[in-house]
């Protein structure tokens, strides 16, 4: 938004300037002096042609229009990247009703066996039950042989085999060519098997250390139905022998398990309602008990101090790209912060790197948001003026508030102001609006 800050002419605004519009502070000399008496009632001025050069040999240096911008995208950088810090922080520290630290989840005490589903919870909901599992859910399986996987396989020929599931025969019909291996006939017939949409599927997986492949086809859904298990033989050839797929190593069952220590219930699925819109995935079978319980959610108190990591990278990434002493000052006030509190910030994964930006450990930060220690690093000196995080706030509180102190003013130019080469804005007249921070919101 630009500032008129004159209705009559240009001249008599030019004439009226306080401050120059070149950027020399150590200059006493004002517009006003070096044009000499003007009667502001004229509609040019005697020496104006001559201006720039008279106002360069006295020692002012005129900013830029990409000087003006590059400023521009400075302040709003530093107070979009402080204003994230402080809504971080905010959370983080507990300072509102959506503190990241009674935000409350459901949790499984073993997720390796046992994973939750929370997308679909009602507002509000929870749980708190102990889940035994006797038995996974699987379809049939057909795991072969481990073959050596660049062995030659056998000599050119082609294969036909019949996969019977559902009450329905499904024929297949492969060829091998000359320098075929074992890998490359598994490949073959599970391109085949996935061609067609028979409700089973194959893969081949290779083992580069020892060499080997195998293939294994099974079907899609889990469960004791009809349409999971299947019959596999060969009609034409051996491929199925020589693959050693034609015998299930794994019958098609239905999940076992328990809620509660109650009585055994089964599923076709591996998916469980737990209620209340939280599901359960049953990973594992297995004679310990799990229990799912309403816990702090810790990849939300996660997410945030990534939030507050990024709002202060892009302060230090803007800082970089501005050459002012107010600006260095503002790079070591955070730099001098976060060195001094390095040790506690390590605890919980965040540490300082070579260029000034502050890096995650995200394994650190997840084990730091289980264990509580997040928690207590950014709440337990959030009544006292000290502490990394009350500092940092504030400083970001202030940056929010007055971006404008951390840059000098005059680097903004005169191109913002009516577009004019010399129009400048008038400190008297605009004293309190650019102290305060407003300064900074007429225009951006």
């Amino acid at each position: 938004m630009a500032i008129n800050a004159y209705s009559n002419s240009y001249y008599q605004y030019l004439y009226s300037g306080v401050n120059s519009p070149y950027r020399n502070n150590s200059v006493p000399n004002s517009t006003l002096s070096l044009l000499g008496s003007l009667n502001t009632n004229t509609s040019s001025i005697k020496n104006l042609s001559n201006l720039d050069k008279l106002l360069s040999n006295n020692g002012f240096k005129v900013n830029q229009t990409s000087a003006a911008t590059g400023t521009k995208n400075y302040l709003s950088t530093i107070k979009s990247g402080s204003l994230a810090m402080k809504d971080s922080l905010s959370s983080l520290m507990g300072n509102t009703k959506s503190s990241a630290f009674n935000q409350l989840s459901a949790v499984s005490s073993d997720p390796e066996k046992l994973k939750l589903d929370t997308s679909g919870a009602k507002a509000g909901a929870a749980v708190n039950v102990s889940v035994n599992i006797d038995q996974v859910a699987s379809g049939q399986v057909n795991k072969g042989t481990a073959l050596t996987a660049n062995k030659k396989a056998a000599e050119p020929a082609l294969y036909e085999f019949t996969i019977e599931t559902g009450g329905k025969s499904h024929q297949f019909s492969i060829s091998t060519s000359a320098g075929d291996t074992n890998k490359n006939l598994q490949q073959k017939i599970a391109d085949a098997i996935n061609k067609k949409n028979i409700g089973v599927t194959a893969s081949v997986a290779e083992d580069t250390k020892n060499n080997t492949s195998v293939l294994t086809i099974q079907s899609k859904e889990t469960g004791e139905d009809e349409k999971n298990t299947f019959d596999l033989r060969d009609t034409y050839g051996d491929a199925i022998a020589l693959t050693g797929t034609g015998v299930a190593s794994q019958q098609a069952q239905n999940a076992i398990y328990r809620i509660d220590n109650g009585e055994q219930k089964t599923s076709k699925s591996n998916t469980i309602d737990l209620g209340n819109g939280i599901k359960a995935t049953l990973l594992e079978a297995s004679g310990d008990t799990i229990n799912v319980a309403m816990k702090a959610d810790g990849s939300k108190a996660a997410g945030l101090v990534n939030d507050l990591v990024k709002g202060y990278n892009d302060i230090i990434d803007a800082v970089k790209n501005n050459d002012t002493e107010k600006a260095l000052q503002l790079n070591y006030q955070l730099a001098l912060l976060t060195k001094t509190y390095s040790a506690s910030l390590s605890r919980i994964g965040v540490s300082m790197g070579t260029n000034g930006r502050l890096e995650v450990n995200k394994d650190r930060l997840n084990s730091a948001a289980e264990s509580g220690d997040l928690e207590r690093f950014f709440t337990q000196d959030r009544g006292s003026s000290y502490g990394f995080a009350n500092r940092l706030s504030r400083l970001a509180g202030e940056i929010q508030s007055n971006p404008m102190k951390y840059t000098d003013i005059s680097s903004l130019g005169m191109s913002n102001f009516n577009n004019g080469l010399y129009s400048s804005f008038q400190s008297s007249r605009y004293n309190q609006a650019y102290n305060t921070g407003l300064f900074l919101n007429m225009f951006v």
